[in-house]
């Protein structure tokens, strides 16, 4: 997608920023309503996920282990070439795309291991709205130890210190696993 190519591009883009990087569940709203849900589903299947959106405004009711598949084909993606459906996909768009997620709002993942790793996130939450309590991370993390998927769902909304704390003793596993 081109920033400025023309009026309709140069809002998706708009939209697509202000998702990642801020969480607007307006532009998400926007989106979600404009392009509906059958893409998304297309691809969760496709990634294994049993995971589908259905009637609940766009958002999913997933498990650790459904986000995890779903960042597992984002990082195909994004970084290894697996583009297969989609057309006119540049080197730029996925830069563009990848680079929007690299310090989005409330990151856990990022406060955690955005100074040592790169890392690639998007933070969910929702604070008692409908009764539900979220504090969600998910993402790639790129460390000197390999690239790794890490999915962390938890009802503590409001509490990122816990979640920032739970991602650093996750990626002490991940490391000392790697080093044998």
């Amino acid at each position: 997608m081109a920033q400025s190519a023309d009026a309709q591009s140069a809002t998706v883009h708009q939209k697509v920023d202000a998702v990642l990087r801020n969480s607007d569940n307006a532009s998400y709203d926007w989106l979600y309503k404009t392009y509906g849900l059958d893409c998304f589903n297309t691809w969760a299947e496709q990634a294994g996920a049993a995971s589908r959106m259905g009637d609940r405004g766009g958002y999913l009711f997933t498990s650790a282990r459904d986000m995890a598949k779903l960042w597992t084909a984002g990082y195909g993606f994004l970084f290894a070439g697996q583009t297969a459906g989609v057309q006119n996909i540049t080197p730029e768009s996925l830069q563009w795309l990848s680079g929007d997620m690299t310090n989005s709002l409330n990151s856990c993942i990022h406060a955690a291991l955005g100074d040592a790793d790169t890392v690639y996130t998007k933070a969910g939450w929702i604070n008692g709205e409908g009764g539900l309590y979220a504090l969600n991370d998910a993402g790639l993390v790129m460390s000197q130890s390999g690239t790794y998927v890490l999915a962390v769902l938890t009802n503590a909304c409001g509490r990122n210190d816990l979640l920032t704390s739970l991602i650093g003793t996750l990626d002490a596993v991940h490391s000392g696993d790697m080093r044998g």
